[in-house]
């Protein structure tokens, strides 16, 4: 299941943070197989951590810190892929920007294969 299918279940619906998470965990998974563009994966990081939640939130939550960290990272994405021929800082943040996301994505394939093994069955 991509992003698309399990968001668009998601939109009319106040989301909690975990479902803040499971949303984010499947635009990664779509960005990093490249079913997603960065500029759009980092709109999706954006409306997730600014629009659908205080930021503060996840903070305040040991549990919830490497989200917010992920989510925060996600949403500066794309301005440094842009700035990356130009200059050489954003190409190191870029660089690590993206090996810390596919870290993220790493320590959580449990759960998104809980996700998909649930969706399929239902």
């Amino acid at each position: 299941m991509n992003y698309f299918k399990y968001y668009s279940e998601c939109i009319d619906k106040v989301l909690t943070l975990k479902q803040v998470k499971l949303v984010f965990l499947l635009a990664l998974r779509d960005f990093v197989s490249g079913k997603i563009t960065s500029k759009y994966f980092t709109s999706i990081a954006n409306h997730l951590y600014y629009n659908l939640s205080k930021p503060s939130d996840f903070y305040s939550n040991n549990k919830l810190h490497a989200l917010g960290e992920a989510l925060e990272s996600a949403s500066e994405l794309n301005y440094y892929k842009e700035n990356k021929e130009k200059e050489e800082t954003s190409a190191k943040m870029y660089s690590v920007i993206v090996k810390n996301l596919e870290s993220y994505l790493n320590e959580n394939k449990k759960l998104l294969k809980d996700i998909d093994k649930d969706r399929d069955t239902t």
